[in-house]
């Protein structure tokens, strides 16, 4: 017998249903899109030999300011899970993780407590460098969150 693994994947009317804004929606089904790509393209091996898989957490409340998108490295499992990045819904923009519960804020003076970020997910020239960063294999470790 073959044991099936569900994937779990973000539609369009969930992010909807979150709040999002259309084009907010198209674009964080592309990033998701290229996320997967990415890890396709040569990691599934770090995984013991699965793809992760990218999604937003559907479990969101549509008040919340922001949503979580989760690497799954292990389908249908008990583990494998973890935050890779997040979508401030307001704004589209793309936030590294300060942990499960939500992202990383600046300590700096001057910008203490804004979210640290390098990508904006509804704007054309961001969205387009992102998709560059993420044609790179390594990509999926989420190290592009990290650049300022």
């Amino acid at each position: 017998m073959t044991q099936t693994t569900h994937v779990k994947t973000t539609t369009h009317s969930e992010l909807i249903a979150l709040g999002f804004s259309e084009p907010l929606v198209l674009r964080t089904l592309a990033y998701l899109d290229a996320l997967n790509v990415c890890d396709a393209n040569g990691v599934g091996t770090r995984h013991g030999g699965r793809y992760a898989h990218y999604y937003v957490e559907p479990s969101t409340l549509a008040r919340q300011k922001y949503v979580r998108v989760v690497m799954d490295t292990n389908p249908g499992g008990d583990h494998g899970r973890s935050v890779h990045a997040f979508i401030v819904k307001s704004s589209g923009q793309l936030v590294k993780p300060a942990g499960w519960q939500g992202p990383a804020k600046s300590t700096a003076a001057g910008k203490k407590g804004e979210f640290l970020s390098n990508y904006t997910l509804t704007d054309d020239d961001s969205f387009a460098k992102l998709l560059v960063v993420l044609t790179d294999p390594g990509a999926w470790t989420g190290g592009y969150l990290y650049q300022r």
